[in-house]
């Protein structure tokens, strides 16, 4: 699946258009040649006037390459919003395939609860079938996201980058802001 690594951070693109759909609707385009045998990969930002954000994502692999291990998108937010509440599987962290011991219910935590220390740093905290997710500050104002059903999430003071190229838990630097 080694192809897959590299598709995002090594993508080219193609285009940008943003179109005014009403006074209160954006909607930006966003188009792209994946480094995975160009595979191409179009995200569609619809902006309103409430503030609300709705992201849509379409990927249209090229043939013959192995299975994708994961969509997603990767951002990075001010540490102040450091509360984390959702409604999916928990409190502790599940994956697609390690998750039914977990119940769907209301969860908070604080991010650095998070995070799940292995022996050799990995990816880790994943939560999975979410309904919402928010992340807030001391005030209650925040980010809020809904998944259309569902969605993942993972929240941390360690980038993926440091999660890979540290061979033990000290040895990773450690971020003020929150990677989500």
């Amino acid at each position: 699946l080694g192809v897959w690594r590299n598709a995002g951070p090594g993508r080219r693109t193609l285009g940008v258009s943003a179109e005014r759909k009403s006074p209160q609707l954006v909607e930006i385009t966003s188009t792209a040649l994946l480094a995975a045998e160009n595979s191409r990969y179009e995200q569609v930002f619809t902006i309103y006037g409430s503030g609300e954000l709705v992201i849509e994502i379409r990927l249209e692999p090229s043939p013959g390459l192995p299975e994708i291990p994961r969509i997603g998108m990767q951002m990075t937010i001010p540490a102040e919003f450091s509360e984390v509440t959702w409604f999916g599987r928990g409190p502790h962290e599940t994956y697609e395939d390690r998750k039914s011991g977990a119940a769907i219910d209301f969860h908070l935590m604080e991010v650095g609860q998070l995070f799940t220390d292995y022996s050799k740093p990995q990816e880790n905290g994943n939560r999975t079938d979410v309904r919402w997710v928010k992340f807030t500050n001391d005030e209650g104002m925040g980010l809020w996201a809904f998944g259309m059903p569902l969605l993942n999430f993972s929240a941390s003071h360690y980038p993926q980058s440091e999660l890979e190229r540290a061979r033990h838990a000290f040895e990773m630097k450690r971020i003020d802001e929150i990677v989500v």
